[in-house]
C-alpha cells in the first residue's frame, strides 16, 4: 500500500504562517537597473508566491506505508536496586534478614526481591498489588510476614513459589504492624481507622484462621507498637496477658468467652517504645521519650520493678532492641547504633564496650546517617537501614559493621545510562554512579547548589545541568572535573529574556512566564556527543551550546527559535529566516557530528525536527505533522544496517526519513503511537507510549504500553499482555538504554531488563 505526498501547490505561500516562515526561505524580486520590477517576466525573475526548493522543503517522492509484522518478545528482570524508605523512622523495616537461612528480603514497591549468598540471581517475588509497608521475620527465622494496606502474605524463607498463609485487612482500616508470637504460631495484627481507633486482630498461622479481633480507642494516638509476651501457646485461653501495646501502656488477653479484652497498665503514663525477651517472664521492659527513661514492668504485680535507667537525655530514642543481654537502641538524629548490657539480676542497664585488637576501646557503631529501620536476630546479628539508603550489617557483641549494599533514598529524578555505566540524580543534589551490569556503586557526590535537573553519562565522564543556569562536568569516578560559573553563559545571554517556559522534566513545575534582567535560563539538557569531550548544553528557551570539556571552549548554537538575541549573538543559519518563539523538546546525536533537534512553536504549537551537521550546519528540517508535543519522540540512527536515518512521529504514524537525501523513506502504521525513542542497538527502537487510549486491541486484550521497533527489517516485538515483568515495566518513571540492557527507573528504584525477540 502506498500513498502520494503533494508536491507544494500553485500557491502555497497563501497558507505559510509565521512557523512556516522559519523553515522556509522566501525568494525576494528582481530589482531592475531602473528600479522598475517586471512581473510578465517569469524566465527572468521567480515567481515570488512560490517557495524556494531549500534543504527543509517538505519531500516530494513517493512514501511507502508499511504494516510491521508482529512478533513476540520476552522480558527477563535481571536486578533491582533499591528498597521502600518509609517517610517516618521507626517503622517496620523493609530489609530482613535470615540467618538460618541466609536469604536477605527487600520490599521494593509491591514486590520482595530474595537475594542468597549461594545464588548470583536476585529472584522476584510478587504477590501485593500496593507498596509493602513492613516486613516481620518469626522468632526461629523459618517464616516471614511481609504486608501493605490490603492483605498479610505470609512466607517460607526455603519456599517462594506460593505464599503459605494469605490474610486480609478489615475495610476501611489502614495497616499498621504485624507482630509475631514467640513460638512463631500466631500473628498480632493492628490496623488504624479515624479518630485514634484501633483494631486488633488475632490469627492461627497453622490453622489460616482469625482466632480473635477487638477495636479499642485509644485517647492520644494509634497503637503503634505491640510486643508478644506469653511463652507458652498453651496458655493462651487461661486469662494470661498475650501481647501489650502503647498509647496508652495496655495488655491484651482472653476473657471466659474467648474475646480479647484490654487491661489498662500504666494508663496515665507516657510509654513509648516497648520490649519483651523470653530471658526475664511476664516482664515488659519499657521507654518513655517524655522524660528519656527505661524501666521493667512486672506484670503480676502491675509495678515498676527496679530502678529506672536514663538513656540519651539530649535525644529521643526511635530504635529499641532487647536481644539478650543486649539492649540495642538508636535516636532520632544521630548516625550510631549503640549497645547496652541488661543485668537481670539488678535490672540494670551498662554501656557494653569491645576491644579492637590494637587495645581500643569501642562504644558504638557510628554509619553514614541517622537510622530509618533495624532487624535484628537473637544473636546480636542486625540488618540496619540508614535514613541515606545504605544497608549495613552490624553486630552488637564486636560493634563491627559491614557496609552491604547502597541506593536512593528519595525519588530518582534524572537518569542517564551507557553500556558500561548509570548515573542517577536525586533530591536536586545526590548524585551516584552505578555498574550498569551488577548495579553496584562506583562513586557518590553532593553537590553543594540544589536543583540538578539534567544528567547524562558517556565514556569519558559525566555532566550535570542545572536549575540555576549552570552544570557541573565529572570524571567516572565523580571527581569535579569542571564546574561552571555560570559568568560564561552570561556573556553569551546578556539580555532581558523571559523566565524559561514549561519543559517536558516532570519534576519540575512550570515556571510562570515574567520579565527578569539577566536570568540565565535552567538547562533543561545537557547531552554529550557520542564518546567525545563535547558536551551540549541547551534550554527549553532556546538556548543552546556546545562546550569542549580540555579546551573549556563554548560555542553557540542558532536554533530557529526563541527569544530575539543582541547584535553580538552570531546570525542564523538562514539569513531570511524569521526568529519566532518556542520550546525545545530534545536533543539527540549520534557519534560527534550529527545533532537532532525537535522543538514545537509557542504560537502554532506544531512541533517541528532540526538536523545539524558538524554541528551548527543545518543539514535538514521538518515539520512533525499532526503530532502534539507529548508525541513529539525521535530518534538517530548513524550504523551500517540504517544510515542517517531519523525515526519520528508524524501523520499519527512513525516515520523514517534520511536526513542526507532529505527525503522520507517510509511510514509505519502502529498501534499506539510512541511518546519517547530509544535506540536499542543498530537498528532497534524501543518504543514507549503512554496513551491508554489506544491500548486496547480487536479482542479486547490490553496492548503493553511499550514495544521494540526494527527499522531494518519492520518488524514490532511486543510482550503478551500477561507478561508480569512488562507489566512492571511499564509503572517505571523513565526508560533508559544501555547498550542491549533496558535500566527502568520508579522512585529510589533502579532495574536492569533484557529483552529477548525471536
Amino acid at each position: 500500500m502506498q500513498d502520494k505526498d503533494g508536491s507544494p501547490g500553485n500557491n502555497p505561500h497563501d497558507g505559510v504562517d509565521d512557523d512556516d516562515e522559519a523553515l522556509y526561505d522566501l525568494p525576494q524580486p528582481v530589482t531592475r537597473e531602473n528600479n522598475d520590477t517586471c512581473d510578465d517576466d517569469d524566465d527572468e525573475m521567480p515567481n515570488v508566491r512560490g517557495l524556494l526548493p531549500t534543504p527543509i522543503q517538505p519531500p516530494t517522492k513517493e512514501r511507502e506505508v508499511v504494516h510491521p509484522v508482529q512478533a513476540p518478545m520476552t522480558c527477563s528482570l535481571l536486578h533491582t536496586l533499591g528498597w521502600n524508605m518509609m517517610e517516618a523512622r521507626g517503622s517496620s523495616p523493609v530489609v530482613v534478614w535470615s540467618s538460618a537461612i541466609g536469604h536477605v528480603v527487600a520490599a521494593a514497591g509491591a514486590t520482595l526481591l530474595v537475594e542468597s549468598p549461594n545464588d548470583p540471581r536476585q529472584k522476584t517475588v510478587r504477590y501485593h498489588r500496593t507498596d509493602v509497608l513492613g516486613l516481620s521475620v518469626s522468632p526461629d527465622e523459618a517464616m516471614m510476614a511481609s504486608y501493605d494496606v490490603e492483605c498479610i502474605g505470609v512466607w517460607h524463607f526455603d519456599r517462594w513459589e506460593d505464599v503459605h498463609v494469605s490474610l486480609l485487612w478489615p475495610k476501611d482500616t489502614v495497616a499498621g504492624l504485624v507482630v509475631w508470637s514467640t513460638d512463631g504460631s500466631h500473628l498480632v495484627g493492628v490496623a488504624t481507622a479515624a479518630h485514634n481507633q484501633s483494631t486488633l486482630l488475632l490469627w492461627n498461622v497453622q490453622t489460616k484462621q482469625l482466632v480473635a479481633q477487638s477495636s479499642t480507642t485509644t485517647p492520644r494516638t494509634a497503637i503503634r507498637q505491640a510486643v508478644w509476651v506469653l511463652h507458652d501457646s498453651d496458655d493462651m485461653h487461661d486469662n494470661n496477658v498475650l501481647f501489650c501495646t502503647n498509647a496508652p501502656f495496655q495488655a491484651w488477653a482472653f476473657d471466659d468467652s474467648k474475646t480479647l479484652v484490654p487491661v489498662d497498665l500504666l494508663p496515665d503514663s507516657s510509654v513509648t517504645l516497648l520490649q519483651t525477651s523470653p530471658r526475664l517472664p511476664h516482664c515488659v521492659l519499657v521507654y518513655s521519650a517524655s522524660d528519656h527513661t527505661v524501666s521493667f514492668y512486672d506484670l503480676r504485680s502491675h509495678m515498676i520493678t527496679g530502678p529506672v535507667s536514663t538513656l540519651h537525655r539530649r535525644h529521643s530514642v526511635r530504635h529499641l532492641h532487647w536481644v539478650h543481654p543486649f539492649l540495642i537502641v538508636a535516636t532520632d538524629t544521630a548516625p550510631c547504633v549503640w549497645v547496652y548490657e541488661l543485668h537481670l539480676d539488678t535490672l540494670t542497664v551498662s554501656q557494653h564496650t569491645s576491644t579492637t585488637p590494637d587495645d581500643l576501646e569501642i562504644h558504638t557503631v557510628r554509619l553514614d546517617c541517622p537510622i530509618a529501620s533495624m532487624s535484628w536476630n537473637d544473636r546480636g546479628q542486625g540488618i540496619v537501614v540508614t535514613a541515606s539508603g545504605a544497608l549495613w550489617y552490624v553486630e552488637a557483641d564486636a560493634h563491627s559493621k559491614q557496609l552491604l549494599r547502597r541506593a536512593h533514598d528519595g525519588p530518582i529524578e534524572c537518569v542517564a545510562a551507557t553500556a558500561t555505566h548509570v548515573i542517577t540524580v536525586s533530591r536536586g543534589r545526590m548524585i551516584r554512579l552505578w555498574l550498569t551490569a551488577t548495579l553496584d556503586q562506583v562513586a557518590a557526590a553532593e553537590v553543594t547548589c540544589a536543583g540538578a535537573i539534567s544528567v547524562d553519562v558517556n565514556a569519558s565522564g559525566c555532566v550535570v545541568g542545572f536549575q540555576d543556569g549552570s552544570f557541573r562536568v565529572f570524571d567516572l569516578t565523580l571527581a569535579l572535573v569542571y564546574s561552571s560559573s555560570a559568568k560564561s553563559i552570561d556573556r553569551l545571554d546578556q539580555v532581558a529574556r523571559p523566565i524559561s517556559p514549561p519543559t517536558t522534566s516532570p519534576h519540575r513545575k512550570p515556571s510562570t512566564p515574567s520579565t527578569a534582567p539577566a536570568v540565565r535560563p535552567p538547562l533543561d539538557h545537557v547531552h554529550f556527543l557520542g564518546d567525545s569531550a563535547s558536551v551540549l548544553l541547551a534550554s527549553a528557551c532556546g538556548l543552546c551550546l556546545l562546550f569542549n570539556i580540555p579546551t573549556k571552549h563554548m560555542q553557540r548554537i542558532a536554533l530557529p527559535f526563541g527569544m530575539p538575541h543582541h547584535g553580538s549573538a552570531p546570525p542564523n543559519v538562514l539569513a531570511s529566516q524569521t526568529k519566532i518563539d518556542g520550546s525545545l523538546l530534545a536533543v539527540r546525536s549520534s557519534g560527534s557530528s550529527t545533532l537532532l533537534v525537535v522543538w514545537q512553536s509557542s504560537a502554532s504549537e506544531k512541533c517541528y525536527v532540526h538536523v545539524f551537521a558538524n554541528g551548527t550546519t543545518t543539514q535538514d528540517a521538518w515539520e512533525l505533522v499532526g503530532t502534539k508535543r507529548e508525541h513529539a519522540a525521535s530518534a538517530l540512527f548513524e550504523s551500517p544496517s540504517v544510515s542517517s536515518v531519523v525515526v519520528y512521529v508524524s501523520h499519527g504514524a512513525v516515520e523514517g526519513r534520511c536526513y542526507v537525501q532529505r527525503q522520507v523513506l517510509w511510514r509505519a502504521n502502529v498501534h499506539a503511537v510512541p511518546t519517547s525513542m530509544e535506540r536499542y542497538g543498530a537498528r532497534v527502537l524501543l518504543c514507549r507510549s503512554r496513551d491508554t487510549s489506544r491500548t486496547l486491541g480487536e479482542r479486547g486484550a490490553v496492548l503493553p504500553l511499550f514495544y521494540l521497533l526494527d527499522v531494518a527489517s519492520s518488524t514490532i516485538h511486543m510482550p503478551t499482555p500477561e507478561d508480569v515483568e512488562a507489566t512492571s515495566i511499564n509503572e517505571a518513571t523513565a526508560l533508559v538504554v544501555s547498550g542491549y540492557k533496558v535500566v527502568a527507573c520508579r522512585a529510589n528504584r533502579l532495574s536492569t531488563i533484557e529483552l529477548g525477540v525471536s
